[in-house]
């Protein structure tokens, strides 16, 4: 058994060396194809990164008329972070509004004068509201729209942001529409370089296996071999992916993390995470593509 298994792999590496240039550019097309995969794969976490900082800045503003006691304005916070729905309640005083408003304003000669004649602080409390879900909101503003909160309340302040996290998903869409059809151009290039790179080792083969035949080789020893070959191809291609990869990665992140402002950004650390996953499944799927593509080459041209 381990003497056949032994026949197999010399067979099949040498034959994998042997045919370097077919081998070369099996392997680099197998490399484009995972890459475009990887691009998927940041894509998708470029995505929900981004998805994840819009909704992150979806909240309610409430704003009280001012000489509202702090005390009711508590009771009110403290209703609200009884609710389900409610992550969090910000509770923001009327001199920290003013002095929000103030530097906000700085460059307002208009605004300043304004605040100068009125002399005292014409600005009440403010509750910001965030949700778990941004489909939380339209419940939580309902809250509000009670009447016995009608003589308290100056304004509410809600910004959704429902048009840029559409405007995202579907630029995301059209990109892994693209992304999928390069690698999926890729995936049929690579089994047609693989189905000819069998092939021509069969027929390169063909007098070695006939006499394997004679001898009583059965047809699992026969096709051995080739498929083996295809373990060999996902070794390789994953391993000059993973090395393209983490540097491409390396320096875009600052770039990308600049973009994003820096929230939460760590794609280098996805990868690394879910190394396993990632290359692991990768590798998986090279393998069996060039299974399959072996057999079908096998079955076509090798006459077992």
């Amino acid at each position: 058994m381990f003497a056949a298994l032994f026949r197999i792999i010399k067979f099949s590496s040498q034959d994998f060396w042997r045919n370097f240039w077919l081998t070369t550019a099996t392997v680099v097309v197998l490399v484009l194809t995972l890459v475009s995969i990887n691009f998927l794969i940041t894509l998708n976490f470029l995505t929900k990164t981004a998805v994840a900082q819009v909704e992150d800045k979806i909240d309610v503003s409430v704003y009280f008329k001012p000489g509202v006691a702090e005390s009711e304005i508590g009771n009110i916070k403290s209703y609200l972070l009884s609710l389900s729905g409610v992550k969090d309640v910000i509770y923001v005083s009327p001199e920290e509004a003013l002095r929000d408003f103030t530097k906000k304003h700085e460059n307002d000669a208009v605004i300043k004068e304004s605040l100068e004649e009125v002399g005292e602080n014409p600005l009440g409390a403010t509750l910001i509201v965030k949700a778990h879900d941004p489909a939380d909101y339209p419940e939580i503003l309902e809250v509000f729209d009670d009447a016995q909160y009608a003589n308290i309340i100056q304004e509410k302040s809600f910004e959704d942001h429902e048009a840029i996290i559409k405007k995202i998903d579907s630029i995301s869409e059209k990109a892994k529409s693209t992304g999928f059809g390069i690698a999926g151009l890729f995936a049929v290039v690579a089994v047609l370089i693989g189905f000819n790179t069998v092939r021509m080792t069969i027929y390169t083969h063909r007098e070695e296996i006939g006499v394997m035949k004679l001898v009583g080789a059965a047809n699992w020893f026969v096709r051995a071999p080739f498929l083996a070959s295809g373990v060999f191809y996902g070794i390789f291609a994953v391993f000059f992916t993973i090395l393209l990869t983490f540097p491409a990665i390396g320096f875009a992140e600052p770039y990308l993390a600049g973009f994003f402002g820096g929230a939460e950004f760590n794609l280098l650390g996805y990868f690394s995470q879910n190394f396993l996953q990632i290359f692991g499944w990768q590798f998986v799927g090279v393998v069996l593509l060039n299974i399959v593509t072996s057999s079908l080459a096998v079955g076509r041209y090798l006459k077992v």
